[in-house]
């Protein structure tokens, strides 16, 4: 997840035309291997929990992948996130995007555009927008992983090197598998 975040973002860079759509991929798949992280972390570190993670995870304060975080930063002694700032606030913001994205609402809207016959109006403007942008996604997917980082050091200087990676996505856990040319 974290290769295909980071080949997205590289493409976006290069291509101007579309270049929107892949910023969004970038920054979804991002959050989507935040996830996944924190779901290695508790497999490895609490795998009672994890067995039937969706039982264990189905209410405040546990609930969702902050809620998993919570839980796991409460076992081992691990401070939580500032939630008042970045970089935990950019995993918030790629949270409501993957919900406004996997949770798709009908938007309606209704205007009038006054403009010259030999112009286009104005592009509308969606929720979406709100959310994606060349700079947004640049500072949303370094957060990412400025935070699984910190959290990965915080974890095994708890833990050890004996069951989790030295880094959160890099080295064997970012390349296990697909293409790592990006």
């Amino acid at each position: 997840l974290w290769v295909a975040s980071q080949r997205q973002l590289k493409v976006a860079k290069t291509e101007e035309n579309g270049s929107w759509y892949f910023f969004m991929a970038a920054m979804l798949m991002a959050f989507m291997c935040f996830e996944a992280y924190i779901n290695y972390l508790g497999a490895k570190l609490a795998p009672e929990l994890w067995q039937n993670e969706r039982d264990t995870f189905r209410k405040a304060p546990y609930k969702g992948t902050s809620g998993k975080l919570l839980k796991l930063c409460e076992l081992f002694e691990v401070p939580f996130p500032n939630k008042g700032s970045r970089p935990y606030q950019s995993i918030r913001i790629l949270n409501q995007l993957r919900d406004l994205l996997a949770h798709g609402k009908l938007e309606e809207f209704e205007f009038t555009v006054k403009h010259s016959p030999d112009k286009n109006p104005a592009v509308i403007k969606f929720n979406l927008d709100d959310y994606i942008s060349a700079e947004k996604a640049e500072i949303c997917i370094g957060d990412v992983k400025q935070l699984a980082e910190s959290l990965n050091s915080a974890f095994l200087d708890k833990i050890g090197y004996d069951l989790i990676h030295s880094t959160a996505f890099d080295g064997i856990l970012g390349y296990s598998s697909g293409n790592q040319n990006i």
